[in-house]
């Protein structure tokens, strides 16, 4: 969970237990509590009981990794990402040669004509890294690249480059450019580039993998 899915986790558990006395539930027959809240990992089926008379609130979150990645779908936003060699040539990612430097640009925008606090997810296949990154503006030299956004904040991982940027109904559209370097030979699985409101989940771009 990112940060402000964390928060707003906190906030729902904080409202249900509000102005209620401490619960008692059995697990298979195993008492827990009392307590404002509980929080039980379930590792297979479990049968749950409440001893009391009032009934308790709860929730269920599944985390894990789908056998199939998401299929592409938006809601409210765009995304797009395109490849170049570093004097602005049109490159195949499926055609690069080890130590390869190429640039990704990313370019998204909010179609909704509403203010967003948005979050850039870029995940990498398993043969690349990230070599470089640009700060907004024009950068000398490389003028084919255009204007680039600034953002509010952003950061380069081993497998992702994450960034937080603000759009707006007078300019809801960005662009972002990362420097990359194919490192390891071989046939790999590119995740899509994923472009969301860090607030409203529901407005959202997201590209499938190739």
């Amino acid at each position: 969970l990112n940060t402000q899915e964390q928060a707003w986790a906190g906030a729902a558990a904080a409202a249900m237990t509000q102005g209620q006395g401490p619960l008692t539930i059995t697990a298979d027959g195993r008492s827990l509590g009392p307590a404002s809240s509980i929080s039980l990992a379930l590792p297979g089926a479990t049968v749950l009981g409440n001893p009391g008379r009032a009934a308790i609130p709860g929730s269920l979150t599944i985390q894990g990794v789908p056998v199939q990645a998401p299929p592409a779908a938006r809601a409210g936003m765009q995304v797009s990402r395109r490849f170049y060699a570093m004097d602005g040539t049109s490159i195949n990612p499926d055609k690069l040669t080890q130590n390869t430097t190429f640039v990704l640009v990313i370019d998204g925008r909010a179609t909704d004509g509403q203010d967003h606090h948005a979050v850039v997810l870029a995940g990498l296949p398993a043969g690349w890294e990230i070599a470089g990154r640009f700060p907004g503006g024009t950068v000398a030299g490389m003028d084919w690249l255009g204007t680039l956004s600034t953002t509010d904040s952003e950061a380069a991982a081993d497998d992702r480059y994450a960034a937080a940027i603000t759009l707006t109904a007078d300019q809801p559209a960005f662009r972002l450019a990362v420097i990359l370097r194919a490192v390891t030979p071989g046939d790999f699985e590119y995740p899509g580039i994923t472009l969301a409101d860090m607030y409203r989940p529901g407005v959202f771009a997201r590209q499938g993998s190739v």
